[in-house]
């Protein structure tokens, strides 16, 4: 048998390895458009899915129940102030109790034994933080600015273990257009009765005042510093008075009010009659 050329040899060589290449070519891009084509037909056969339920339930590996999705009357367990149909989210502690509730405005963290230690709140009448004892008695509370019958209120709160007002500090204003560097401020004390027995603050006028009071509300010592006209006062709840500083009196002849400078004392009798001056009036 006759050799075969080496050229012949080299030009079959060559095509035979294009053809390989080719056929690997023609395989990797069959592939490539079945690949697009699947992406293309499961991009737009993906339908929109809706899950409803009235309960979702996230469980740890133990299968312990440790997130909750669901409303009110769906966990059994009402919440003072929610209603029923509302839906909240229930965090779980290891042993299954409630540690933290969250729901449309409010925001509850709970002790080991399932009581409300903290609670973050929000309505129509403005914001809040409380915070609560082992017996569930609330012992502060701080309330955001909130507008209640045309009058601002925020103020810290503090109770003893019944439940019954200690301290208070917060503020106000007239109405809700008035700056709120014109607020008055006060610092209250209460008794084991919570009636306010020390106020320490700033009235809407600027002026810082101090007073002593009675269960029932009356003033026995105050002391007011406005502007020009200071005071000092003691009282009796009989009606007698003494006032040194800046007073405001009724002028027997004329009936016209005048009012005294800092440098004088009254003493006033029932009815506010004065009793005494210096200097004499």
């Amino acid at each position: 048998m006759a050799a075969e050329n080496p050229e012949l040899q080299s030009i079959r060589e060559r095509l035979e390895k294009l053809e390989r290449q080719n056929r690997w070519f023609k395989r990797a891009g069959i592939a490539a458009l079945l690949l697009a084509a699947a992406v293309v037909v499961m991009g737009q056969a993906r339908p929109s899915r809706t899950v409803t339920a009235n309960k979702f339930v996230l469980q740890d590996s133990q299968g312990r129940a440790r997130i909750t999705i669901a409303t009110s009357a769906s966990m059994g367990t009402g919440i003072v102030g929610m209603p029923p149909d509302d839906p909240g989210i229930w965090i779980r502690g290891e042993e299954g109790q409630e540690q933290t509730v969250l729901t449309a405005n409010a925001l509850r963290f709970l002790d080991e034994r399932g009581r409300m230690m903290v609670w973050l709140f929000a309505g129509s009448n403005g914001a809040g933080l409380e915070f609560y004892g082992r017996q569930n008695q609330k012992i502060g509370k701080y309330l955001f600015p909130v507008t209640r019958m045309d009058l601002s209120t925020w103020g810290l709160n503090f109770d003893d273990k019944d439940g019954t007002p200690a301290i208070s500090l917060g503020g106000a204003m007239q109405s809700p257009e008035q700056a709120p560097d014109t607020a008055a401020r006060e610092l209250s004390f209460f008794d084991a009765k919570g009636k306010r027995g020390v106020d320490l603050g700033i009235d809407s006028q600027m002026a810082p005042y101090f007073s002593l009071l009675t269960p029932g509300g009356f003033p026995l010592v105050w002391m007011w510093g406005k502007g020009d006209s200071p005071q000092l006062g003691v009282a009796a709840p009989n009606g007698f008075q003494t006032i040194i500083g800046s007073t405001a009196l009724v002028t027997p002849s004329t009936g016209e009010t005048h009012r005294t400078s800092a440098a004088s004392v009254v003493l006033l009798g029932k009815g506010g009659k004065v009793l005494w001056s210096a200097p004499p009036q």
